[in-house]
C-alpha cells in the first residue's frame, strides 16, 4: 500500500554531495560509493549526486523490506565497510505527476559518523530546480518497503546540533540543585521542563 505524507527539505551534513569540502571525501561520498553500487546492480547515474534531506516529523520511519541491500561495502580506503539499503520513493507534483527517486539508507549499525534521526530521510532524485531549504514536498513510499509511522508523542531528548534521539549515542549533563547529573529525566520531569514559561 502506498503511504503519502508531507516532508520539509532541511540542510544535512553536505557530505554526500561534497559541498562541505571535507578532503576525506573528494567529490562527496555518493560519487565515491556509486561505482560500488553499480557493480552490485544499482546504477545511481539518473540521480543528482547528493542527498536531499527531508524532515518528516511528526512522523518517523521504520525499515520493513529493502529492494536493494548491499552488505559491508568497502567504499572508502580508511573508513570501515558499511551496509546500505535503498527503497523506492516518489515525489508527487502539484499537477499530479510523479518523480521517481530512492531513499538512501546507510545502516546506522555500520555507519561510523554523520548519523541521522529517525524523523529524517535522505533521498536521491534527479536534479530539481524548484526546491530549496524549507520547501515542502509531497512524497509517497510503499509501506511494504519502508513504513511511515505516527509519532507516539513520547517526549524524548534531542541533540540540538545533529537531531539525534538515540539515548545510547548521547551524553547528557543536567544540573539539579547545584549538582551535575548524567541520567535522563523521566517523562513526568521532562514534561514539566517542556511546560516551563520564561517570565521577563
Amino acid at each position: 500500500m502506498m503511504k503519502r505524507f508531507t516532508a520539509t527539505i532541511i540542510q544535512g551534513h553536505r557530505v554526500a554531495s561534497g559541498l562541505n569540502g571535507n578532503p576525506a571525501f573528494p567529490g562527496g561520498t555518493l560519487r565515491m560509493q556509486a561505482p560500488f553500487f553499480k557493480a552490485r546492480g544499482l546504477d545511481l547515474a539518473p540521480y543528482y549526486p547528493g542527498t536531499l534531506n527531508v524532515a518528516i516529523a511528526p512522523f518517523r520511519y521504520r525499515v520493513v523490506h529493502a529492494p536493494w541491500t548491499f552488505p559491508l561495502v568497502k567504499w572508502h580506503p580508511v573508513d570501515p565497510a558499511e551496509t546500505f539499503s535503498f527503497f523506492h520513493v516518489w515525489r508527487v507534483l502539484p499537477d499530479g505527476g510523479r518523480v521517481a527517486g530512492l531513499v538512501y539508507y546507510p545502516h546506522p549499525e555500520t555507519k561510523p559518523k554523520h548519523f541521522q534521526p529517525d524523523d529524517m530521510l535522505e533521498l536521491l532524485f534527479p536534479k530539481m530546480d524548484d526546491v530549496a531549504y524549507g520547501t515542502e514536498l509531497t512524497l509517497e513510499v510503499d509501506d511494504g518497503e519502508i513504513e511511515i509511522q505516527e509519532d507516539d508523542h513520547k517526549l524524548v531528548w534531542v541533540c540540538p546540533q545533529c537531531g539525534n534521539r538515540d539515548q545510547n549515542k548521547m551524553n547528557v549533563a543536567r544540573r539539579t540543585c547545584g549538582y551535575i547529573g548524567t541520567q535522563f529525566w523521566n517523562q513526568g520531569r521532562t514534561q514539566e521542563i517542556k511546560d516551563r514559561v520564561l517570565h521577563l
